[in-house]
């Protein structure tokens, strides 16, 4: 934080009586003037031997103690001049700032608010006070504190970009613009507000003017770190990979020790599917700043994605979480109201992001519109902007329904506390639009993980977790903090919608075998790729589709297409495609005979999807963490299509590769597989959920009585 911007008074006051100093205070105002802080802090020092109780001397060193990072000294500077002179409303200010920069909030805050008894008048500590309590959370009173300094001083540029600051956090977007443009206007050299207007912009999505912002920023500043990674930021949400990517790296080479461009620079590299150094952009960001909770959320799950990650290292990192970020709101647990009756009518609360047609969507929202309303009443807290069909759907069955873009976790906690919720249930994991924070304040009596990222979270807060007896390995379990349920699956879903018929395997009329890879790409990393090349190999005239929306990008395809050819796959037994709509997307598996599986993450609504078209998976058990796929093929009956280790793999994909008829055979039953077992019928699994659902609250409520 520059002190400057925020009420330290970095500009030595001289106001000394020279008649018997003359010498050493000038010598260090000289100093402090021309930025020789070292030489203007032992100048200082010199003045203090001779007039120790100095008011100007003690701020003066303090200002120049805290510019160059000195904070714990030039705090001892500040509170020796107001132990001197108790009414020093610049002191308390001064000393605030530093403070703050040491994230000391609510002393800070105490601080401003004695200035400002002081001195009734002095905007820059209602400015300070309104900056201080923004990041302490508390934002409609930053809101009150920064409109009463421009009360005082209309032309406050400071107080404008602060309140700015305030109104973003409140989403209250359109006043924050014009906010920062007001400071702008005032001083039209204002870097933070041209970058802080930028940050606003992108939340409005609103691209193209927040990387102007950033730019005209840089302008005034070229060494503007936070700018710089800001501006990579909004390049990468616009897709703009490259020039990202350089953005984060400048503000790394000016400020190597900038936790936030190695964060942003995470997040450009798995957008790239770069998992290993996201991973380790993330671990860079964290050793410097270890609060950043997207940047960890983020890191585990491209640890699931990553491939040379040990089981235990995967779980761990979870630990971390919860203790870095969980454990400390623990104290916030409790007391439960909730009516510890077994038998009673039971609240449960859906937190999600997806509650529209999505993979994670389409599994859970069955259940929802299948509840029984006569047991349970449904709320659902949804993160998720874009609405369809499906999201009418569920909102219609919902007995109260909360959009939960604007809160934050903790207030999203205290909605689900208010609403008086007996079970919550998470629906996002570690996965984009994570809630996971609200969970650690413990606002439900009965925490449970399901269907949308079943990884395991590592929350303790989070009491249980959905799976089946494949899903989760025996030896595995012991390193979930959660108990682990037992469905009779794991995965779930409804096919209301319609599907196309089944047509014969296309190796019937083209001689040849179709593997297919029709996963999101970043779950293919290259021991995916070795394998599959592998395979490919031992069957010569096979082919390989797959199917991506990142593959509509030509530079993204020609990397793949470099990257397989390096692998020994020549360029005419690869088949691309891009991304289609829903009824086209499953009318291409026309194109495929035998789906394979990736790993470390595995498929769900791919397989799902890839069985009820008629398309076996094969999947590579020993190389997956949790056995979605694996889970599938055992509930629909294909066991033999799960191999246990690589050599297992490969020897299946030959044997079924090389019988065409038995391929036809299976394709023709799989759908009357799938809708004839509780996959599919979502009255009988809502049921098991319900059932379930009871026995856990029982559970507490005998907890209670006990």
């Amino acid at each position: 934080m520059n002190a400057a911007n925020n009420g330290g008074n970095d500009n030595p006051v001289d106001n000394s009586n020279f008649a018997n100093r003359q010498n050493p205070l000038q010598q260090a105002i000289t100093f402090h003037r021309a930025g020789q802080l070292s030489e203007a802090i032992h100048w200082y020092n010199k003045n203090l031997e001779l007039n120790p109780k100095d008011i100007a001397t003690l701020t003066n060193m303090g200002v120049a103690l805290q510019t160059i990072g000195r904070r714990d000294e030039a705090i001892f500077c500040y509170q020796k001049a107001i132990e001197i002179k108790p009414d020093f409303a610049q002191g308390y200010s001064n000393l605030g700032v530093a403070l703050q920069e040491l994230n000391r909030f609510d002393e800070a805050v105490e601080c401003f608010k004695k200035a400002t008894i002081i001195q009734p008048n002095f905007a820059q500590a209602y400015s300070n006070l309104g900056d201080a309590l923004r990041k302490k959370g508390d934002f409609h009173e930053a809101v009150k504190s920064c409109k009463k300094a421009l009360a005082i001083d209309p032309n406050y540029a400071d107080a404008y970009s602060n309140l700015g600051n305030a109104l973003k956090e409140l989403k209250i977007l359109d006043e924050a613009v014009a906010s920062f443009q007001k400071a702008i206007a005032i001083n039209p050299n204002y870097a933070e507000a041209y970058s802080n207007l930028g940050i606003v912009f992108q939340e409005q999505n609103k691209l193209d003017q927040a990387i102007t912002c950033y730019n005209k920023a840089l302008a005034i500043n070229p060494n503007f770190v936070a700018a710089l990674s800001n501006l990579g930021n909004a390049q990468l949400e616009n897709k703009d990979y490259k020039n990202a990517a350089v953005s984060c790296r400048k503000a790394i080479a000016i400020s190597p020790d900038y936790a936030k461009a190695y964060s942003n620079l995470g997040f450009i590299l798995k957008a790239q599917d770069n998992h290993e150094e996201a991973i380790s952009c993330f671990q860079k960001a964290l050793s410097i700043n270890p609060d950043i909770l997207n940047a960890h959320t983020t890191m585990i799950y491209c640890i699931d994605i990553f491939s040379d990650i040990k089981q235990n290292l995967f779980m761990e990192e979870r630990q971390k979480w919860n203790k870095q970020f969980a454990e400390p709101l623990q104290n916030s647990w409790g007391p439960f109201l909730n009516d510890p009756d077994p038998d009673r009518k039971l609240r449960i609360g859906y937190v999600g992001s997806y509650f529209r047609y999505h993979s994670a969507g389409n599994m859970f929202g069955p259940v929802i519109l299948n509840q029984d309303l006569t047991q349970f009443e449904v709320y659902c807290y949804a993160g998720n902007d874009k609405e369809d069909k499906l999201t009418k759907q569920l909102k219609e069955r919902s007995t109260k329904w909360v959009q939960t873009s604007k809160l934050n976790d903790e207030e999203l906690a205290k909605q689900i506390k208010k609403d008086g919720i007996d079970i919550v249930v998470d629906l996002a994991g570690h996965m984009e639009g994570s809630r996971l924070l609200a969970y650690a304040y413990k606002p439900a009596p009965v925490q449970v993980s399901a269907w949308g990222y079943p990884f395991g979270t590592g929350i303790k807060a989070i009491d249980y977790i959905f799976s089946d007896a494949v899903g989760i390995p025996t030896w595995d379990r012991p390193l979930y903090t959660e108990k682990i349920i037992d469905l009779s699956c794991l995965a779930h879903y409804n096919f209301e919608v319609p599907f196309p018929d089944v047509e014969d395997p296309p190796a019937c009329k083209n001689g040849y075998i179709t593997f297919g890879a029709f996963n999101r790409l970043e779950k293919n990393n290259p021991a995916v790729y070795s394998l599959w090349s592998e395979l490919l190999r031992l069957v010569p005239t096979s082919k390989l589709l797959i199917k991506s929306r990142k593959l509509d990008d030509p530079e993204s395809a020609q990397e793949m297409l470099t990257m397989l050819q390096d692998m020994g796959i020549a360029s005419d037994r690869l088949i691309f495609m891009g991304e289609s709509a829903p009824i086209e997307h499953l009318k291409a598996h026309r194109y495929i005979d035998i789906m394979l599986d990736p790993f470390p993450q595995t498929s769900g609504m791919t397989a799902l999807e890839s069985l009820r078209m008629g398309v076996p998976l094969l999947t590579c058990e020993h190389k997956t963490r949790l056995r979605t796929c694996a889970s599938i093929l055992h509930t629909v009956g294909l066991d033999d299509w799960r191999a246990k280790y690589e050599d297992d793999f490969l020897e299946k994909g030959v044997k079924f590769s090389q019988d065409i008829d038995a391929l036809k055979e299976l394709r023709h039953d799989l759908r009357n597989k799938m809708d004839s077992c509780i996959l599919s019928n979502s009255p009988l699994y809502t049921k098991e959920i319900e059932a379930n659902y009871r026995k856990i609250w029982k559970v507490w409520c005998e907890s209670r009585g006990s």
